[in-house]
């Protein structure tokens, strides 16, 4: 049994299994319209305290309960940073639903996916014109006075070589890029093909580097996961251990808690029980060790809490390395002593110590 973290959980919710685009890392598009295709308001009651929630799917602004959904966690949580993950198609639908939502909760960002620039993008979504309605929607949401609005790209082996003209097209538009990986998840029932550290290293690395010249501290935690990203490709192995179920989680669309959408360990369901009970039942509390064990994933929804775990070690890798992309001396290509499996490969790849989500 375990204690409520005293900041809150960090939690993603996936509303809806729907989606309108057609991406080549994720599957989740081909679902087709259920009885739980869409998550009901009423079972996030009981999901407090929250730090932070992601809003994403599928796409989230698809549930035409969404405002409502922002409602109840507000109710319960007025503090927590609200995030939606978007693929920004439905410009004037995103626009009015956020325009309701800002009236509501104050503490709120918007990550449109842009994966390249121009048909790149348009391929990896799979939506002709796909570039054009992610700048509509970015600028919309700008001019109803949305501050924190931001692009996201995904690393795939499509599309890796134009990280610097996403990257330099977010500066250009004052956003932030997030910046994930592909990777093999049960949810979006997708299984990735291996990425290349070397062939990436160039287009990432410089990227780091720049996040480390920056004198905002906020960059310098970004450096570290993107840092992350280079050896959790090269080695496949998070340089932090998992804290799933512990201080972060999943629920989708059916209201299930799970560990994750890599491998979905069940706690079990809001349908049946408050979030409080699920947590710290002996379900959950079996399940945590196969979370700390294991290296599914390195993702900013399951890696954020980490982090905050562990900022003396962090502050030192930033200032090490900040120190060396200021004089231009940064490899980056290495593990570090700080986060030991860093420098780890692991043997075997797979997870053979995760149990199947249905057990």
């Amino acid at each position: 049994m375990i204690g409520y973290p005293s900041k809150g959980f960090d939690v993603l919710i996936n509303v809806t299994d729907i989606c309108d685009a057609r991406c080549v890392m994720c599957n989740i598009w081909k679902n087709q319209l259920s009885g739980d295709s869409f998550l009901s308001p009423d079972l996030l009651r009981s999901v407090k305290p929250i730090s932070s929630v992601s809003f994403a799917g599928g796409e989230p602004f698809l549930h035409e309960q969404i405002i409502d959904i922002v409602k109840v966690v507000h109710d319960n949580n007025p503090k927590a940073k609200i995030i939606f993950s978007s693929n920004g198609f439905q410009t004037e639908e995103i626009v009015a639903k956020m325009q309701e939502i800002m009236a509501i909760h104050p503490n709120l960002q918007v990550t449109i996916s842009l994966d390249g620039v121009g048909t790149v993008h348009d391929r990896i979504r799979g939506i002709p014109g796909a570039w054009d309605k992610v700048n509509r929607t970015f600028d919309r949401l700008g001019e109803i006075g949305l501050r924190r609005k931001n692009f996201g790209f995904t690393i795939t082996a499509d599309n890796f070589a134009s990280l610097p003209d996403v990257y330099a097209h977010a500066k250009k538009k004052g956003a932030m890029l997030s910046i994930g990986v592909a990777q093999d998840s049960k949810y979006l029932n997708v299984e990735v093909p291996h990425i290349n550290m070397e062939k990436v290293f160039p287009y990432l690395n410089p990227i780091v580097d720049d996040l480390l010249r920056s004198w905002r501290p906020f960059d310098w935690a970004r450096a570290f996961f993107l840092y992350g990203i280079l050896r959790y490709i090269e080695t496949d192995r998070r340089p932090i251990v998992c804290d799933a179920l512990s201080n972060q989680f999943m629920i989708d669309q059916t209201g299930t808690v799970y560990s994750c959408h890599p491998i979905m360990l069940s706690a079990g369901s809001l349908k049946d029980k408050p979030l409080q009970d699920l947590l710290t039942g002996d379900k959950a509390d079996g399940l945590r060790s196969q979370c700390e064990a294991c290296h599914a994933c390195w993702e900013v929804c399951t890696a954020r809490s980490g982090m905050r775990g562990h900022l003396l070690r962090l502050g030192l890798w930033a200032g090490t390395n900040k120190l060396l992309a200021h004089l231009r001396l940064r490899g980056g290509n290495r593990g570090t002593m700080l986060f030991p499996a860093t420098l780890k490969r692991a043997v075997p790849s797979t997870q053979e110590s995760i149990s199947p989500a249905s057990e």
